[in-house]
Parts: structure tokens; C-alpha cells; sequence
């Protein structure tokens, strides 16, 4: 997404769309790594997963839009993106293909060939590969470009989300306001508010996700969703309330304000308010599918 930040520039609605859509289809869809652990957790298979995660993404993406059109101006003339898209798409890839690799089924095979394609996928080596491919792909080398200030507000912001995350980490808040979402008597309500209070609190939907699905597998039984139905509606209730809220502690806040120039406050008005648009949608989808099950 940060990579894409100058195509966006022009084009706000464009930018915070393409914010939203990354989030609900990374919490909800497989092979994503938020998908995979959500359905690994919760002992469910993550095919069977993306069969309920696609259509609820594409769900929640349709009220993300609708929201961003009315919240944010038109867009105008887009930057040029040229083959600049490819040194997202292949780090994006190779995400991809590591969370295929971590699967318990073991699909792209066991031992050293399951080690090199999780090898190739460290945060380190993806940033040295999307990096060298974006100035690949610039067509021209503009030594200038790694000493300018334009990015210096945006990465202070991401770093001190970060900061500000990892001290509601240490305090253990999340968890504890978590515990009290635990209560049999919500049904599917329970692992989306656990997954909520989590992301709301530390800002990273895998933490969430991996948080809100240890507590609440124990008590699937209890929930009455611990037949195979239920244990994927409960993996993609956690999914949909890894999404939200999207606030100041998240990286992706600031760098989808940054791409569609918005204040902090307006973010907060248009990103934070579209992740819980998106989050409610979802949530109200598998509560409707409940009903039936």
C-alpha cells in the first residue's frame, strides 16, 4: 500500500478504497496469514473458510465503497502506475505463498522445501525485494529519492502507532477487556467482540485474530458452534472484528491518510468509521446465517 502511495495521491477515493478492500479481504479470505490462523485455531479447513470469506469480503468491501464515496472527495486524474504494481503484487505473492506453506496439511510439501518457502517470505527479505523492485521498476535511478523528507511525517506516525501499540501490548488491557466479551449466551457476537477489543486496543489484526481465537475455540461448545458450520462462522467472526477499529495505533491508518491526504481527524472520520461500516456488515451477514444453521 505504501508502495502505491503516488498513484493514490490524486485520487482519494481511489486510495481509501484500495485501504479498505486490503483489510477485509487480508482478515477474511484465504491464503491470507490472517485467514489461515483464524482457521488453523479453530481447527477448521481454510477452502472451506474462503467459501464463506469471499462473498463476506466482497460484502463488506461493496459498504467500505459506499461509505468512501460519500465521505471522500471525487477522485481525479490517477498517477501513472506502469509495472510499479509488480513490486506489490510479488511480495504479496510470496505472503501468499508462506501462508500456504504453514498450513498443518503441509500442501507445498514437508521439511526443506516447507522451510525455503516460509524462508522466503521474512519480513527483512520482503522489504529488500519490494524495494529493489520499485526502483527496478521507476526506470530511472533518482539517488535524491532516498534522502527526501516527503516521507519523514508519514514514517514517524507509522513508527509511533507502532510505539503506542506495543504499550497497550505490555499492559495486557486487551486481553482483560477481551475476557469479558467471553459470555456463551452472545453466540457468534462473542469471538467478533473478542477480535474487536483486541484490534481496537493494539492495532494488529493478527495479534487479534490469534488472541481472540485461542480464547474463544475452549468454548465453542458453549457458544453452540462446535459443529464444522459453526467453527467457520466463528473463524469468520474473528476476521470480521480483526477489522476493526482501525485507528491511530495502526500502520495502515496513517499510511492510507498520508496516500488520500487527509487529517487525522478526518481519518478518523472516514477510515476508522469505513472499518466499522465494513465489520458491522460482515458481522450482521453471519448472524442473518445463524439463523439458519
Amino acid at each position: 500500500l505504501a508502495l502505491l502511495q503516488p498513484a493514490g495521491q490524486d485520487a482519494p477515493r481511489r486510495a481509501l478504497g484500495l485501504a479498505l478492500t486490503l483489510l477485509a479481504f487480508a482478515a477474511l479470505v484465504p491464503p491470507s496469514p490472517l485467514a489461515v490462523a483464524a482457521a488453523s485455531v479453530m481447527k477448521v479447513n481454510p477452502w472451506t473458510l474462503a467459501m464463506l470469506g469471499l462473498p463476506l469480503a466482497l460484502i463488506a468491501t461493496v459498504l467500505a465503497w459506499g461509505h468512501v464515496a460519500r465521505q471522500a472527495p471525487a477522485s481525479g486524474a490517477a498517477g501513472q502506475l506502469g509495472w510499479a504494481w509488480l513490486a506489490v503484487a510479488i511480495p504479496v505473492a510470496l505472503l501468499v505463498v508462506q501462508s500456504v506453506a504453514q498450513m498443518p496439511s503441509e500442501p507445498l510439501g514437508k521439511g526443506g522445501a516447507r522451510e525455503f518457502y516460509i524462508g522466503i517470505s521474512k519480513p527483512l527479505l520482503l522489504t529488500v525485494i519490494a524495494v529493489t523492485l520499485a526502483i527496478l521498476f521507476a526506470g530511472r535511478w533518482q539517488p535524491s529519492a532516498l534522502v527526501g523528507r516527503g516521507w519523514a511525517p508519514l514514517l514517524l506516525a507509522v513508527g509511533a502507532a507502532g510505539g503506542l501499540s506495543r504499550v497497550f501490548d505490555e499492559t495486557g488491557m486487551a486481553e482483560l477487556l477481551a475476557e469479558q466479551a467471553l459470555h456463551p449466551r452472545y453466540g457468534v457476537l462473542t469471538p467478533f467482540l473478542a477480535a474487536a477489543i483486541v484490534k481496537t486496543m493494539q492495532g494488529n489484526s493478527l495479534t487479534a485474530v490469534l488472541t481472540a481465537s485461542g480464547m474463544v475455540e475452549p468454548m465453542l461448545p458453549a457458544l453452540g458452534l462446535d459443529s464444522a458450520s459453526g467453527r467457520v462462522l466463528a473463524a469468520a467472526a474473528v476476521g470480521a472484528g480483526s477489522m476493526a477499529i482501525c485507528h491511530v495505533n495502526d500502520p495502515l491508518f496513517w499510511i492510507a491518510a498520508a496516500m488520500a491526504r487527509l487529517s487525522p481527524g478526518r481519518a478518523l472520520y472516514v477510515i476508522s468509521l469505513g472499518s466499522v461500516v465494513m465489520a458491522v456488515g460482515a458481522l450482521v451477514v453471519l448472524a442473518a446465517i445463524r439463523q439458519f444453521l
